[in-house]
């Protein structure tokens, strides 16, 4: 009787992901939720980081799963920390 044999191949890939940012769009901002000082990014900044769309960065807010500030000129902040928190669960 021939014994089968089982070839098992495993894969093991890393990424690193590197993001720039241009200085005029992102703020480092007081984070009432952290109590501390954070970079603050826009919505699409967000979005680009998560791999989401800006409509589910919008909901992340809305559900407080991410925390955000409104800039003085009306656009939506996204705290860089609470991203970086919810991105490892």
């Amino acid at each position: 009787m021939k014994e089968k044999r089982r070839l098992e191949v495993v894969w093991e890939t890393h990424e690193i992901t590197t993001i720039s940012f241009r200085r005029n769009r992102s703020a480092t901002v007081f984070c009432q939720s952290c109590q501390t000082e954070t970079l603050h990014l826009t919505v699409a900044e967000a979005a680009s980081i998560l791999k989401f769309s800006e409509f589910a960065i919008f909901r992340f807010v809305e559900t407080n799963q991410i925390h955000s500030i409104e800039s003085g000129a009306g656009s939506l902040l996204v705290c860089g920390d609470s991203l970086l928190i919810n991105n490892k669960k």
